[in-house]
């Protein structure tokens, strides 16, 4: 990143050099009246104008990385919770299924189920599972 930001930088600055015409010279017979080159105003201006494209950059990366969490279009049933990487390729993954979750574990070109177990309930389920059977303490 930091690269790519000092290549435009560097980019912005030598174009003119690049081109074969000085900073601030130009053969336009309107701009004959017209105060050319990079005052400190103008310098300003690019690199305020550089920073607020580099943040907008950062900002959209930032953002795509979050939106990889969100579940997709179709129902699908199935929810990657968590996993942990075991060795440089394998990795073991825990996901959900109707109901079951699903300890996997994953290497390159396979796939295998180490154990499967019920999901426990929610709270909330069981809250009211509490309060539909009375079970509650009322003081």
């Amino acid at each position: 990143m930091r690269k790519t930001v000092a290549a435009m930088v560097l980019l912005i600055v030598t174009h003119g050099a690049l081109a074969g015409v000085p900073l601030g010279v130009s053969d336009n017979p309107l701009a004959k009246g017209v105060k050319q080159g990079l005052d400190g105003a103008g310098i300003g201006g690019m690199l305020l104008s550089l920073l607020l494209v580099v943040a907008m950059i950062l900002a959209l990366a930032w953002l795509a990385r979050r939106m990889q969490n969100l579940p997709r279009g179709g129902r699908g049933g199935l929810k990657v919770l968590g996993g942990v990487s075991l060795g440089t390729r394998e990795r073991a993954v825990i996901l959900e299924f109707e109901g079951r979750r699903l300890l996997v574990g994953v290497a390159p070109g396979q796939v295998r189920l180490l154990d499967a177990v019920e999901a426990p309930a929610s709270f909330a389920d069981d809250l009211d599972r509490s309060l539909a059977s009375g079970d509650g303490e009322s003081r």
